[in-house]
């Protein structure tokens, strides 16, 4: 992740600057997202006219995807 932000060059577009990246995750996370059918899902609260999943919190894959966008310290998760 941090190389994949380091080689990310900085872009300025109508006045906004950002980085976009690419390869973010890494292929390892990439690849147990392309299986869902072992995961355990729970539905999304009020979502009545559209019922819509998620995949449970304590699924291994959602907790390594917490520690890539959580905003606390990394030894606090």
């Amino acid at each position: 992740v941090v190389l994949s932000i380091e080689k990310s060059p900085i872009l300025r577009k109508n006045g906004i600057i950002y980085q976009e990246y690419h390869n973010f995750f890494g292929n390892n996370i990439l690849k147990e997202l392309e299986n869902l059918e072992n995961l355990n899902f729970v539905q999304l609260e009020k979502q009545l006219d559209r019922p819509r999943l998620r995949v449970n919190y304590s699924e291994e894959i959602m907790k390594k995807i917490k520690l890539f966008f959580m905003q606390t310290p990394i030894t606090k998760a």
